[in-house]
């Protein structure tokens, strides 16, 4: 009787985690809204400016309430900050492309061309290495099409209504494949403004099919941590919306 007992249960948990939607959570057999330990989490979130961690050591602020800051938004590092012999734009404090670009200066010693909205980067074809300005070629990869993935890749959203009017860009910081349950952790700005670690703001699934192909979603990949950790991701915004990914070629 309670070996059926508990088979009945775990069948309980299992269909449980597979009814809830994004916008509920399962515990111990049952579906509970997301309501109040979302805005628990959104109380949380920093102030515009205020750090949120360091990928691989390049610092990540908070981008709340920007628009009161529209006189702070625009950053320059001058050349005692780079050993560059020239003023390097960064970006504007602190959209997702500002992470993404600081990365690449601080890692690489390199950036990417100007563009209005993040999903443009996916179709650049070269960047711009700043210690001796030359063009340095990038190479793109589809979601879902491709065996490779590293660290120093710009992960690319596309346009997608109500949560990615402008597309959105983070930073791979670390893979890996070989985990039980496959995951990278990507640095960025302006997506949650409150990252899950000091370390890097999100853990993100990754499915590989038989042949190794990547393909990453955007979902949160929260083995062994408690179930509510799903309500930081909000109903819907895992639908297909990570058109892949660049590299910025040796």
């Amino acid at each position: 009787m309670i070996f059926l007992l508990l088979t009945l249960s775990a069948a309980l948990k299992l269909d449980c985690k597979d009814q809830c939607d994004g916008d509920h959570y399962c515990y111990l057999g049952q579906c509970y809204s997301c309501t109040y330990y979302r805005k628990q989490w959104e109380a949380k979130i920093p102030d515009f400016g205020v750090l949120i961690g360091k990928g691989n050591g390049v610092p990540a602020y908070s981008c709340q309430n920007d628009t009161q800051h529209l006189d702070e938004l625009e950053h320059f590092l001058q050349p005692n900050e780079t050993g560059f012999n020239q003023t390097v734009f960064v970006g504007m404090k602190y959209q997702c492309v500002h992470f993404a670009r600081y990365y690449w200066i601080q890692k690489f010693g390199s950036t990417f061309p100007g563009i209005d909205t993040a999903d443009e980067i996916f179709d650049l074809t070269y960047g711009i290495d700043y210690k001796n300005g030359k063009y340095r070629n990038l190479t793109k990869f589809y979601n879902g099409m491709t065996t490779s993935i590293r660290a120093g890749d710009l992960l690319i959203w596309n346009k997608s209504y109500p949560y990615f009017p402008y597309g959105h860009v983070a930073v791979v910081l670390d893979v890996q494949l070989g985990a039980e349950e496959p995951y990278i952790t990507i640095g960025e700005e302006n997506y949650d403004d409150i990252w899950d670690s000091n370390q890097y703001a999100r853990k993100l699934k990754v499915s590989t099919s038989n042949f190794g192909l990547v393909y990453v979603i955007n979902e949160r990949e929260i083995t062994g941590l408690p179930p509510q950790e799903k309500c930081k991701d909000y109903n819907g915004s895992a639908n297909d919306v990570i058109v892949g990914w660049v590299r910025l070629n040796d």
